[in-house]
């Protein structure tokens, strides 16, 4: 019988609520999924996000892409601690972009009303979390013969979301992209260090910290304003 890291066990409980949380969006009154895939069905795409997610987690548990796989298997304090300071760390990164977007302004598009941002924004998170992270990893340990993860592969991999973000954001103002660049390159090298030393779900839990005071909470009050 398969056994199934503690990780494992995690992201496919995180694939269940985004499932759920995104069945919910589409289908329900808030619609605020859709303009992000274009479109492809929601549904479909967070389906292929959860199945792919779930098997690159197991694919670097095995390779033991990890440094903690043989001695953080459970859910005990020891993994309680890494969880609550990745989670503060997400937070106290969402300060500066609050700044920022103060000092030059974001889109209003870019958040979602609460309270369907309480479904959105974990949602979207495990997308990123897959898209921009776990997929690079487990490619790469695929395609050649490392075993682990350097900090040369984390500095390449953390340009992969910077890029993207860029990308869709080309006709705002220079500060703001210049911000943005550098703010979420140094934010991905931070949160690809936590997934070396303690996982994936400290990982999440640190964009979650990130989303929860930028989207959800002064996204809020941004959009009331």
């Amino acid at each position: 019988m398969a056994s199934f890291t503690a990780d494992q066990k995690a992201y496919a409980a995180l694939a269940i609520f985004a499932l759920s949380a995104t069945a919910i969006l589409v289908y329900g009154a808030s619609q605020s999924l859709p303009p992000f895939f274009g479109p492809i069905e929601p549904v479909a795409v967070i389906w292929g996000v959860c199945l792919t997610g779930f098997f690159c987690v197991r694919y670097l548990d095995t390779q033991r892409a990890l440094t903690d796989m043989q001695t953080a298997p459970g859910l005990g304090p020891g993994w309680l601690r890494p969880f609550a300071w990745a989670f503060l760390a997400g937070a106290l990164f969402a300060l500066p972009t609050i700044i920022a977007d103060l000092a030059f302004g974001f889109p209003d598009d870019i958040n979602v009303r609460f309270p369907w941002s309480v479904l959105h924004y974990p949602t979207m998170a495990l997308v990123a979390e897959t898209t921009f992270h776990l997929l690079p990893f487990a490619l790469f340990l695929l395609l050649t013969s490392a075993r682990g993860i350097s900090f040369a592969l984390i500095a390449a991999i953390a340009l992969i979301e910077p890029a993207f973000q860029l990308l869709l954001a080309q006709s705002e103002s220079a500060p703001l992209l210049l911000f943005t660049g550098i703010h979420l390159y140094i934010f991905n090298v931070a949160q690809l260090l936590v997934f070396r030393s303690h996982g994936f779900l400290p990982m999440y839990a640190m964009r979650i910290g990130y989303y929860l005071v930028w989207h959800i909470v002064w996204g809020e009050l941004r959009l009331l304003s």
